[in-house]
């Protein structure tokens, strides 16, 4: 169906609006219209999209160019301040597949707020970012609502999202379960969520299930990646769960690895993730600070010496402020709480470590560089 004047799209009962590999959006055509500054671009749930190739050319209108094939994403390309409000209780994105980038939805280079209905984006895969990817220093890709992602694949990093040197700010609940990067290359991973950008979290996050045949069951860092307050009157109050994440090789949950990256993140659990090194958290490079922290149940499972850290494995430099508490993690040789192979870590406040083991040394820490309590 035509999408009408105010880029309405055609109307429907269900409150649903799902892209297939049949009917895909491409944006071939789309970019003249969407230079429009501040254009409003909605997308009423129970559209249907049927025409091998339905467009609608008039400024200030949504314009489509459908088209089977295996580049099936939705791209937005050099849009300013695009506000783009999809109505209905819950939208989902889903079955599409990418030979490249984003299996879904390709921001390249536009500025995106996301606002009205909750989002799914689910059962995709691409090379990167099995479902989203945020492409170019300038994106800026903003969730004000709710959204979730479920069970995408990419073959190379960031099995749900890839964030390539933009912004994305989650300012509502955000769910990843059960994403996959399939990659057996070191430097990609992050089973839902590969960030080079800067990624933000407003309000809560969960990560549960995601797996990397690599590094970084849930994340792979490079970047910055934090929590934020929403003003100095409305401070984060959140809670980031990363819980039954596991990687083939390094940090069940987060791998880090640049100069440059830097993790700083509130009121954070990490439950029952399993690495060879690393249960929960790898950190090769870079500086991490975390606030309010539990680790529990966490599991180093490699057996050749130099392997640990049930709950953390640190090369770099790791800060705790808050309450830090370490519980039931286990490593196989070494480190059942944290293995510091030459790094520095340095608790600012109180830390627990109750019930932690090691079958060979270091219950609860292995320590071979720099280690802190104030």
């Amino acid at each position: 169906s035509l999408l009408g004047a105010g880029g309405a799209a055609g109307a429907g009962t269900s409150s649903f609006l799902r892209f297939s590999l049949a009917s895909n959006l491409i944006n071939k055509n789309i970019e003249k219209a969407m230079m429009i500054k501040s254009m409003m671009f909605s997308i009423i749930a129970g559209a249907s999209f049927s025409s091998a190739n339905a467009a609608v050319t008039d400024a200030g209108t949504f314009v489509s160019n459908l088209q089977n094939g295996t580049y099936s994403d939705l791209q937005l390309g050099n849009a300013d301040l695009i506000d783009l409000s999809i109505a209905g209780e819950e939208v989902a994105f889903a079955g599409s597949t990418s030979q490249t980038n984003g299996g879904l939805f390709l921001n390249r280079g536009s500025k995106i707020k996301f606002t009205g209905a909750e989002l799914v984006f689910q059962n995709s895969s691409a090379t990167y970012g099995g479902a989203f990817y945020n492409y170019q220093g300038s994106a800026k890709t903003s969730f004000e609502n709710k959204v979730s992602f479920l069970n995408n694949t990419a073959t190379g990093s960031g099995g749900a999202v890839r964030n390539d040197s933009g912004v994305i700010e989650f300012l509502d609940m955000v769910s990843f379960k059960e994403n996959t990067s399939t990659s057996t290359d070191a430097k990609l991973g992050g089973g839902a969520l590969m960030n080079k950008g800067n990624t933000q979290f407003f309000a809560s996050a969960e990560f549960i299930g995601n797996q990397a045949t690599n590094n970084g069951g849930a994340i792979f860092n490079e970047s910055k990646l934090s929590t934020q307050d929403m003003s100095s009157d409305n401070p984060f109050s959140g809670t980031i769960t990363f819980s039954n994440n596991s990687a083939g090789n390094f940090g069940g949950a987060i791998y880090q690895e640049s100069s440059s990256a830097n993790v700083n993140l509130k009121n954070v659990e990490f439950l029952n993730n399993t690495a060879l090194a690393g249960g929960a958290i790898y950190n090769a490079i870079g500086m991490m600070t975390f606030t309010n922290t539990t680790f529990d149940g966490n599991t180093a499972t490699g057996t050749d010496w130099g392997y640990g850290g049930g709950a953390v494995y640190n090369k770099a430099t790791m800060t705790f402020n808050g309450l830090t508490e370490f519980s039931n993690n286990s490593a196989n040789i070494a480190g059942g709480a944290i293995y510091n192979n030459g790094g520095t870590v340095t608790f600012g406040d109180k830390a627990t470590f109750t019930n932690n083991s090691a079958d060979s040394d270091g219950g609860a820490i292995y320590n071979s560089g720099g280690i802190e309590f104030s």
